[in-house]
């Protein structure tokens, strides 16, 4: 009879541990269920996904905020596959917005804004696995805003089907200052994104990138020096041709060209302005100053040779001022080489 209670009270533990067990087990699944991603919910609060975006237009009153409960259960923390150091957290001084959605096969591709406290708007691309329930990815494609001294815009151009952009990130930055007026610098980039490879692709084409240069001055007349990549079909044969810098120069994007005697070209105000010599003047250093008109601004050329470059150019820097009919003024250093 003792060994019998015994056993009884062994089955019963058993008994109550399977049930235990399975009630876990049971509580695991439904766990499980519920914690698979609502993507109809993302399709519910976002937009579908547009041809084309221009980020400096985003009006955060037409967006659906982001409940920080939600955003803490399935983005906080959450790596950035193609900026590993710097994962999605939550900031109590930030804001978060759902943008945008696109369906695409196998996969959802949805957006989310990150609005923080600095003045910058990332843009998230989050790649959904329908299969799976679960997100898959999440890329950083833009970064726009600024902060005081830089600002960047960003126009994103979607393929038809949504899983693919051309991305233009514009960066301004204060270059130089210039007789109590700043130069800004303006640089245009285009970057390709493929969003549906197994990681996510990025290709700058750096033959289409484009720098500007702007000074407003206290009237609010403004210049505005762009820089090129073909030459004008007048320039054949021995020339000069300037850059802002030795990398520019070697990617091919000048600011200033002319064909060795007294014809120049320069993009000024978006327009390729020609320029005529009207007088030079050698220094006892062997540089030189050079002048010229135009039907609208005048420009002075303060050069000096840096030595051979090969065995029929020669190294070039100085600066370049350009000032218009209204007194604005815009210098800007060069580098560049003269030769045949």
């Amino acid at each position: 009879m003792k060994y019998l209670q015994i056993a009884s009270i062994i089955l019963l533990f058993v008994i109550s541990a399977c049930s235990s067990k399975n009630e876990k087990a049971s509580a695991a699944k439904n766990n499980a269920i519920e914690e698979k991603f609502t993507i109809d919910y993302i399709r519910k609060v976002s937009m579908e996904r547009r041809k084309y975006y221009n980020l400096d237009s985003l009006d955060a009153q037409t967006l659906t905020p982001i409940d920080s409960s939600f955003f803490k259960k399935w983005f906080d923390k959450r790596t950035v596959d193609n900026d590993n150091s710097n994962p999605i957290k939550f900031d109590l001084f930030s804001r978060y917005y759902f943008f945008d959605f696109k369906d695409a096969g196998k996969t959802v591709l949805f957006s989310i804004i990150w609005m923080d406290e600095t003045g910058y708007n990332l843009f998230y691309n989050i790649t959904y696995n329908k299969s799976s329930e679960q997100l898959e990815r999440v890329d950083l494609i833009a970064v726009n805003g600024g902060d005081g001294g830089q600002s960047v815009s960003n126009y994103l151009n979607f393929n038809v089907l949504g899983d693919g952009l051309n991305l233009t990130t514009v960066i301004s930055d204060e270059y130089s200052r210039n007789d109590h007026n700043y130069v800004i610098q303006v640089d245009s980039v285009l970057t390709k994104i493929e969003l549906l490879q197994p990681k996510v692709s990025y290709s700058t084409n750096d033959s289409k990138r484009v720098k500007e240069w702007r000074v407003t001055d206290s009237s609010g007349n403004t210049i505005r020096i762009g820089s090129f990549s073909t030459l004008p079909p007048e320039i054949d044969g021995c020339s000069c041709v300037f850059s802002i810098d030795t990398n520019d120069f070697k990617n091919n994007r000048f600011i200033y060209v002319n064909n060795y005697e007294q014809t120049s070209y320069m993009k000024v105000n978006g327009s390729l302005v020609k320029f005529t010599q009207v007088d030079v003047k050698e220094n006892d250093d062997n540089s030189l100053i050079e002048y010229y008109k135009s039907d609208n601004f005048e420009m002075i050329i303060k050069g000096k040779d840096e030595g051979r470059n090969s065995d029929e150019t020669w190294l070039k820097r100085g600066r370049i001022i350009i000032k218009n009919k209204k007194g604005s003024t815009i210098l800007l250093n060069f580098y560049g080489e003269c030769g045949c």
